[in-house]
């Protein structure tokens, strides 16, 4: 083999092994940008938990004439914010809590503002008014997984079971945290200084 086609091949072999290191780099760098991206995410999400735990998930539960009655619902503060008409617009649909679609569970039919609703688990949202009545709605869908709705996102109209004309009272109370309370006559809601309750009867 001649000097030159020796120092070809050395030449060639050089440049080899060059694209092997890039490629190898490349795939080094694409991989670091992954994990970023991977820490990024779960950053993200622990940032997603914090929030959450900031409006913890409550469940208010009881008996109205032997049938137990439940509201799942996020609870949120009001840490000195303006809530009606601002952090709750009016005249807009409202998940009626925090994240998660308030839930409500009947483990028997009841008649809600004199309209049978069947046994099962329910969407509750509610719809404020500035100076008119709020409208309280049960719809079917509650759950992420199996109806695509989160919280009043996706909400349908058309899936509504009831809608309650509720009036609600403002008082110089104030409720900081949102609660809900199974009472004798139905469901009982209060947060800041708005207070109202949903008619339930056997």
């Amino acid at each position: 083999m001649t000097t030159f086609m020796k120092i070809k091949y050395f030449t060639l072999a050089l440049v080899f092994a060059g694209s092997i290191t890039a490629c190898t780099n490349d795939t080094k760098k694409d991989s670091e940008e992954t994990v970023v991206e991977t820490i990024e995410e779960v950053v993200e999400e622990d940032d997603l938990e914090t929030k959450k735990v900031k409006s913890p998930r409550e469940v208010a539960s009881g008996q109205i004439d032997g049938v137990t009655v439940s509201v799942d619902y996020g609870s949120p503060s009001v840490k000195g914010r303006e809530i009606w008409g601002d952090l709750v617009p009016f005249d807009n649909v409202w998940r009626a809590g925090a994240n998660e679609t308030t839930k409500l569970t009947l483990d028997a039919p009841l008649s809600i503002n004199g309209q049978v609703v069947a046994a099962g688990s329910y969407g509750l949202l509610v719809l404020p008014k500035e100076n008119e009545d709020w409208t309280v709605i049960i719809n079917e869908a509650w759950d992420y997984d199996t109806h695509g709705v989160w919280g009043s996102n996706g909400y349908d109209e058309n899936r509504d079971v009831l809608q309650v004309k509720v009036t609600p009272t403002f008082s110089g109370d104030m409720q900081e945290s949102l609660k809900y309370t199974i009472t004798e006559n139905g469901i009982l809601f209060q947060w800041d200084q708005a207070s109202f309750e949903i008619p339930v009867v056997k």
